[in-house]
């Protein structure tokens, strides 16, 4: 692996239930490895589908921590979801606990981080 390189590794994935399918969980979960370079960042379990749409979302618009309100960008938790009628896109709800790094200025750029664990 490169020295400068980001990876996130997800292992684990499962549902809630280890794996039974649960109908009453929509989400997918797993344990989640960040890295830069050789180093690792940060690790835990987190709800992977949530993850994979803040990151998304982090594709197109900067993301700040902020710990007084919005989900993190590898949240715990991503258990609501609510349909937003001005757009296509979604509310999406948690708890408090999981993972925050920024993400600002060009994805092809040197990242700037700064990680919040809640």
């Amino acid at each position: 692996m490169s020295s400068g390189l980001f990876s996130i590794d997800i292992t684990n994935h499962k549902w809630i239930c280890d794996n039974l399918d649960d109908p009453q969980d929509l989400c997918s979960h797993g344990h989640v490895t960040l890295r830069y370079g050789s180093r690792i960042l940060a690790e835990d379990d987190v709800t992977t589908s949530a993850s994979a749409l803040m990151l998304m979302r982090s594709l197109e618009n900067d993301h700040a921590p902020n710990p007084k309100g919005s989900i993190q960008l590898l949240p715990c938790c991503g258990h609501t979801m609510w349909p937003q009628e001005s757009s296509n896109d979604v509310l999406l709800l948690g708890c408090p606990s999981g993972i925050d790094l920024m993400r600002k200025g060009d994805i092809d750029a040197a990242y700037a981080f700064q990680f919040l664990r809640f």
